[in-house]
């Protein structure tokens, strides 16, 4: 076994790159307790709840609808997992295997791309794309971007799979993964939009009937998945958003984006799509230290091919690949500048919505791997690696421009909606505009050391020495995950144990009332109903009626805001309270 491990140094590789996978998850792993991201993960779990009979409708409706893809994956979690801490932490473990699943995937698509390419190298392309700082930083938390990550690498293969041969197995799984990425997070329906494309150009112009009715097939499926998704969602709206204002519901959902589209049509829309875009490609350029660029160009290079294969009928079949890598990453960028189109208006103050990455993560490390390989042939590397620095200068200086010109300067930064640009955010006395150049400093520091390892490992064919962009990777990974993960977990530490003195003082029957008064602030109160599991907590919200303590009933167990205007009163009316994370629980023994 040994002997033939040290054989074949390309499943030496892979193992080792799994194993860091893995030491990159349990690095942090008892630093984490629970949410990072308030509304956002809550959101995913509380479908998960509702699949188990749990009533979280009144926490549930502080945020929007957020999907149930991915709830599918936690609803066995929540069940088998009976403490949250170590449901959380499950969740995370399974983010990591995907990674893992993921890493294979893409290395099976290199090989099937490139056969000519040397197995060490491949691997370790893929290991440097599946590494990248944002997919280190997702696989800490229960957002849907360690799954979407992984389903697109999975859409990608099965894509390729089904072109080499259109089996029906394949078809079935091919139709099931571009519903399912739809159904984990809304904002990827150019997935389906490019997949049909591509199918309904495969089967129209093939020759061979069982292809045509393999390709019907794979529509028609398409078609009844996502009817049936449909089903799940508007039952789940019934049931589980009932008490949410239809505001709230459609801020995630398509219902609620007609407007930006008309917006769209306007003069003043048409601009700020075109500002938009500049902002989110110079996140591509500067986040991937310009491989994504190289991963585009070799994309577009292989389109062009493709039409004039096409125009001198001469096309095979796996050609078509690049084209829906092509519409798929078009498709979701579109998207993403929609969902964010008034970011560059001049009232917006978020820095984040403006260089926005997060909506387009996904589909950057197919393109990193792809990017990697153009970048090892091109004749002109340095060429290429200096016309990204002066393009993203470029990019970086009308960024700013337009920054300067906004009425509000754009002082606001979340930066874990752009995290492969926030590795120097200081959020104190944050400036964006020097802090943006600084970023393309670092960005085009990082393209230069790209290719110093790309020159060093073509003259002395050393494969390994990739790995030094695996490591930097990693740094940058666990620095953002210090950041917003680690640091912010301490914090809502307090707030489970909130959740525990709560359970302390509850009574055995389970008749009494749990509420929070909700004033408008991050719900943290969606951590204690994640703890609490199956006891429901009811939600006074003061934004909408005012507040009646006479209201309350002997025995209610009350909790607010740690810095709530209501304290006051309630420090008069309840005997104890206690004070821990952001809350405050009111008890009576």
């Amino acid at each position: 076994m040994l002997y033939k491990l040290k054989k074949n140094k390309a499943a030496v590789y892979l193992i080792l790159i799994i194993l860091l996978c893995f030491c990159l998850c349990q690095y942090g792993l008892q630093r984490i307790f629970g949410f990072s991201l308030f509304p956002d993960e809550f959101g995913y779990w509380a479908p998960a709840a509702k699949m188990l009979g749990w009533d979280w409708s009144e926490t549930t409706s502080l945020g929007s609808y957020y999907s149930f893809g991915y709830s599918l994956i936690l609803a066995p979690i929540l069940y088998f997992v009976k403490d949250s801490i170590m449901a959380y932490r499950t969740a995370v473990v399974v983010n990591m295997i995907l990674m893992c699943i993921g890493l294979v995937l893409l290395y099976k698509l290199m090989q099937k791309l490139f056969p000519e390419m040397e197995k060490e190298r491949a691997v370790i392309i893929s290991g440097i794309a599946v590494l990248y700082p944002p997919w280190i930083f997702y696989i800490q938390m229960t957002m849907t971007e360690a799954l979407l990550l992984f389903l697109y690498i999975l859409v990608c293969y099965l894509f390729l799979c089904f072109f080499e041969n259109p089996r029906v197995v394949t078809a079935v799984m091919l139709s099931a993964a571009l519903v399912y990425i739809y159904f984990v997070h809304m904002r990827s329906i150019g997935m389906i939009v490019a997949g049909g494309i591509i199918l309904l150009f495969w089967g129209v112009g093939n020759r061979e009937k069982k292809c045509r009715r393999i390709a019907v097939l794979v529509l028609l499926l398409v078609l009844i998945f996502f009817l049936i998704g449909l089903g799940i969602k508007n039952g789940l709206l019934d049931r589980l958003y009932h008490t949410a204002s239809v505001e709230v519901i459609q801020y995630n959902d398509y219902s609620g984006q007609w407007g930006k589209l008309k917006y769209l049509m306007s003069p003043d829309g048409m601009k700020n799509f075109i500002t938009g875009s500049i902002g989110k490609i110079l996140y591509i350029g500067l986040a991937t230290y310009g491989l994504a660029y190289w991963g585009i160009y070799y994309v577009l290079k292989r389109c062009r091919s493709l039409f004039f294969a096409i125009k001198s009928k001469v096309l095979n079949r796996e050609d078509l690949f690049w084209l829906f890598l092509l519409l798929s990453s078009v498709a979701q960028f579109i998207i993403t500048v929609i969902y964010t189109i008034w970011s560059s208006d001049e009232e917006n103050d978020r820095l984040d919505l403006f260089v926005h990455g997060r909506y387009i993560e996904f589909i950057i490390p197919v393109l990193i791997a792809i990017g990697i390989k153009q970048a090892f042939d091109s004749k002109r590397l340095w060429t290429g690696t200096g016309i990204m620095m002066g393009c993203t200068a470029v990019f970086t200086w009308i960024v700013n421009n337009i920054i300067g010109s906004s009425i509000s300067g754009m002082p606001n930064v979340h930066g874990y909606f752009m995290i492969g640009m926030s590795y120097l955010i200081k959020e104190e006395n944050f400036r964006p505009i020097p802090f943006l150049w600084k970023a393309w400093l670092l960005g085009s520091f990082l393209m230069a050391m790209i290719g110093l390892v790309i020159t060093a490992c073509k003259k002395w064919r050393i494969e390994w020495l990739l790995t030094a962009v695996i490591l930097l990777q990693i740094i940058l990974g666990l620095h953002a995950s210090e950041h917003y993960v680690y640091i912010g977990n301490s914090y809502g530490y307090g707030d489970i144990q909130i959740a525990d003195k709560l359970k302390e003082v509850l009574e055995a029957d389970g008749k009494e009332r749990i509420i929070h008064i909700y004033e408008g602030d991050t719900p943290y109160i969606e951590q204690v109903q994640f703890r609490m599991q199956d006891r429901k907590i009811d939600i006074w919200d003061a934004r909408e009626k005012d507040i009646n303590p006479a209201k309350l009933q002997e025995g209610d167990k009350l909790i607010l805001a740690a810095d709530s205007k209501y304290r006051e009163i309630f420090d008069k009316l309840y005997e104890r309270s206690w004070e821990a994370g952001h809350l405050c629980l009111y008890y009576n023994p």
